[in-house]
């Protein structure tokens, strides 16, 4: 049985927002005629106003707390829904538990590189395919109340864990 803990709080230091240049990055895989975005960790909303500018469809989900949202549908049938979200890394393993627990089939989430050499990930992801995009260096995130960047960059590596998502390979820098 997989268990996650629905009811552990993000920490409040856990809130380190996307810059601009990243999230720019990551949208060049995804094609806005044929997707929209959920975004359900919006932080202060900067990454939804940069998603939306750069002309993307973006949903935030319908209740405070991820563990008690309900996956949107998309506003143009045409279209699929991709969750693309830089999560608070405090709960990590809840989410992904929760992807994987709720079959959700298309994600993309920014995360510590380190995740990938966790036990957790490893049995929750045994036979599943899931695909890379790395960033060439470092992310300075942006702190939500100043909108500056935290000092210099990141003391971690990060990648962007994508399942579901097409690639044009399985390991992919930007």
């Amino acid at each position: 049985m997989i268990r996650y803990n629905k009811y552990t709080p993000f920490q409040k230091k856990d809130i380190y927002e996307t810059p601009e240049y990243v999230i720019a990055d990551i949208l060049t895989f995804l094609d806005k005629n044929k997707v929209e975005i959920y975004e359900p960790f919006k932080g202060s909303g900067s990454s939804t106003k940069i998603m939306r500018k750069l002309g993307f469809t973006v949903h935030n989900g319908d209740h405070k707390d991820f563990f008690k949202q309900t996956f949107p549908k998309p506003r143009d049938k045409k279209k699929k829904i991709i969750l693309l979200t830089n999560p608070p890394f405090s709960i990590k393993k809840d989410i992904l538990q929760k992807l994987q627990h709720d079959n959700v089939g298309q994600w993309i989430l920014l995360l510590p590189a380190s995740v990938l050499y966790t036990m957790y990930f490893r049995d929750l992801f045994k036979n599943k395919t899931v695909k890379l995009i790395i960033p060439r260096k470092r992310i300075t995130f942006i702190d939500p109340k100043t909108k500056k960047p935290f000092g210099n960059r990141a003391s971690f590596d990060t990648a962007w864990i994508c399942r579901g998502i097409s690639l044009p390979r399985h390991i992919n820098l930007i």
